[in-house]
């Protein structure tokens, strides 16, 4: 089956699904316990994630912006669980990875 998308549909699909993915982790993140401390603090610091462009060449590469609170944070964590996340469930063999890091 071949399915045909435009660059906006699959812009629009992508930014739900990588949303939807930060707010699941945040909604886990509430059961985390003191262990977890500074990956609560990383996931608090992120406001919002910003799909800054798809690029659809050998794989599906999403560029992603990050708007932060504060600037402090290592997001690698955040990023791999997000990352394993849109290829286990969504996309195989796609990358994502940070564009920007913008403080709000």
């Amino acid at each position: 089956m071949n399915l045909k998308l435009s660059e906006d549909k699959l812009y629009k699909i992508i930014q739900r699904i990588v949303s939807s993915e930060l707010d699941s982790i945040k909604k886990e993140s509430e059961e985390w316990g003191l262990g977890e401390a500074y990956e609560m603090e990383v996931l608090d610091s992120i406001e919002k994630i910003v799909v800054d462009r798809v690029v659809t060449y050998t794989r599906v590469n999403i560029y992603v912006n990050l708007y932060v609170n504060s600037e402090s944070y290592d997001y690698d964590d955040v990023m791999s669980e997000l990352n394993y996340r849109i290829q286990e469930h969504y996309i195989p063999n796609s990358f994502t990875q940070i564009n920007s890091i913008i403080s709000i």
